[in-house]
């Protein structure tokens, strides 16, 4: 029990001894000197009322004198019912989705990142983090053998032959987008004593001839379709062997000349140069925040039963005595000062009433 609380029980419970005290005494006293009637009819009527109160406030905790007197210990007899309160009370109020947007949208999320990854030693320890988790990823997953294996089904359904014929035309575009530029260089090659119509001449017969040879490649048969075929054959093979895994984990385990580890190094570059656009680049802050708050939203929304349910456990598991003393230990400090003024108010009644009852 907090210390103030119980000081101020004792207070209340003090208030009340000194009322039976001053009525006894004013009771003995007042067949001599009628003027301590109104001391009498204070400190009955403030007893009245202390224990009035006095009896409703322990009834909310537990039993008035361990009494099983009915409707007593209210909170714990109803622990049940105060676990699915808080619950329903949280979510009705604290975990719906405007409720929730509203509170999110006041959190710059982008200056608070922004602000994190500027830090050199924050920044320092997510990139270690983030590196070792990829290294350890990276390493288990054996990415040669998986590429391997991906490249070996492409080639067994002849999709290979549908990239060698969309490089031949991706070959044809760069020489049309590039004809002005190539037919340049050709020009400041010749020789300058060569007739313009004869430098033109050969670049036309260079272009016919280059097309000739694009044509040439795309026949099913010819050498170059088929050494394409062959070296993604033999690049399959390179992965499958492990030596693509082998050099991959070499270059994971990497340092730089002051021994840090290359791929955290890396991470900690991407990270800085991210905190670097997020500063410059005020539509990038606001669409980072409206992504993340609508994240932040529909996860809270989701979990939210899961929320209340933890609530309704938690309290649930509680013994009665302790929901009693968790409870009273937020309360019930305002409500001993509801004894004692319920001591003080009864006692001010009581003297009026008596006042009256004599005057009329």
């Amino acid at each position: 029990m907090p210390p103030r609380l119980l000081r101020l029980r004792r207070q209340a419970t003090a208030l009340l001894a000194v009322m039976a005290g001053v009525f006894i005494i004013a009771r003995l006293l007042e067949a001599n000197q009628p003027g301590w009637g109104l001391l009498r009819a204070f400190a009955e009527a403030a007893l009245v009322g202390g224990l009035a109160d006095w009896f409703a406030v322990t009834a909310l905790f537990r039993h008035p004198l361990g009494l099983p007197i009915p409707h007593t210990a209210i909170i714990p007899a109803n622990q049940r019912r105060l676990g699915e309160g808080v619950a329903e009370f949280l979510l009705q109020n604290f975990l719906n989705r405007h409720v929730l947007a509203d509170e999110l949208g006041r959190i710059d999320f982008a200056a608070l990142i922004s602000a994190a990854l500027h830090d050199d030693a924050r920044r320092g320890w997510l990139a270690q983090r983030v590196a070792g988790i990829a290294g350890r990823q990276l390493s288990q997953r054996r990415l040669g053998a998986l590429l391997a294996d991906a490249l070996q089904s492409q080639l067994a359904m002849q999709r290979h032959q549908t990239w060698f014929e969309h490089l031949i035309g991706l070959a044809r575009q760069a020489l049309a987008l590039h004809h002005a530029d190539m037919y340049r260089k050709v020009s400041e090659k010749s020789p300058r004593w060569m007739p313009r119509q004869v430098n033109d001449a050969l670049y036309l017969r260079l272009m016919e001839g280059l097309d000739e040879l694009l044509d040439a490649m795309l026949l099913p048969d010819s050498a170059a379709r088929l050494q394409f075929g062959q070296s993604l054959r033999e690049q399959a093979a390179r992965l499958a062997d492990g030596s693509y895994d082998n050099a991959l984990a070499g270059a994971l385990a990497s340092t730089d000349d002051n021994g840090s580890n290359l791929l955290t190094v890396h991470v900690d570059a991407t990270l800085a140069a991210l905190a670097d656009r997020l500063i410059a680049d005020p539509a990038q802050q606001a669409a980072l925040n409206r992504w993340l708050r609508r994240q932040a939203v529909v996860l809270l929304v989701r979990r939210r039963a899961a929320f209340a349910g933890l609530v309704r456990r938690v309290i649930d598991a509680w013994d009665a005595p302790t929901v009693a003393a968790r409870v009273e230990s937020r309360v019930g400090t305002d409500l001993q000062f509801v004894r004692i003024s319920g001591t003080l108010v009864g006692g001010a009644v009581g003297l009026l009433l008596h006042i009256i009852s004599i005057t009329f």
